[in-house]
């Protein structure tokens, strides 16, 4: 498996994210590198079955001219046992031992292609499942995100209308101040009510003009 994994206690932090993407790329890192083990799997098989070849032969000098080669490269590859004096006797016993060896083999090959044909069957129900599980959490994600911006705009809209209350009730302030002074004579009291007249004014101005 590559290196660049990741590891499985982060599986719940990506899942709680809104950012799925690490989590996808890794689906697709894990896909690609599952069918890169099967191939190997496969080739392996292969291998085993059709490419297998008989060690080179190399005679030695102390070897007598009677020795029989191939049962030499078999005895070295296989481990024969040691051949008796009768030759027929111990191609007896080597081809008994060989085809002992021959269903071994095949019963390996058999249980790994089971191991193989289950590896299958794992990706194929667990892989699609795990793509569903995401596209599942996207859709679940917007439903979230759209939920708070229609909070978020409710909120705007409230702030919004005690802003315009607040200015209204200024605004009314200064007409009943206006009309105070109307009322009364050009004296040092009425320019301080003229001040503070003013100071509302520009209140009303900031509020109207300036940020909610």
């Amino acid at each position: 498996m590559s290196d660049n994994s990741i590891p499985l206690n982060n599986y719940q932090y990506l899942l709680k994210t809104e950012n799925l993407e690490p989590l996808k790329d890794y689906v697709i890192q894990l896909t690609k590198q599952i069918s890169e083990n099967q191939q190997k799997l496969n080739e392996l098989v292969y291998t085993i079955d059709e490419k297998l070849r008989y060690p080179i032969y190399l005679p030695s000098k102390e070897q007598s001219k009677d020795t029989d080669e191939v049962r030499y490269i078999l005895t070295q590859k296989y481990d024969l046992p040691e051949p008796k004096k009768d030759r027929k006797e111990t191609l007896k016993l080597d081809i008994a031992y060989l085809k002992n060896l021959l269903v071994g083999k095949k019963k390996k090959n058999q249980e790994l292609l089971s191991i193989v044909h289950d590896y299958e069957e794992f990706i194929a129900s667990v892989i699609p499942s795990l793509i569903e599980s995401l596209k599942d959490l996207d859709s679940s994600n917007d439903d979230v995100l759209s939920e708070i911006h229609t909070k978020k705009n409710e909120l705007v809209d409230d702030l919004y209308s005690k802003y315009v209350k607040n200015v209204e009730k200024i605004d009314l302030v200064a007409s009943v101040v206006n009309k105070f002074l109307k009322l009364v004579d050009d004296n040092d009291d009425s320019r301080v009510i003229e001040g503070q007249l003013m100071s509302l004014n520009r209140l009303k101005d900031k509020l109207q003009n300036g940020p909610i």
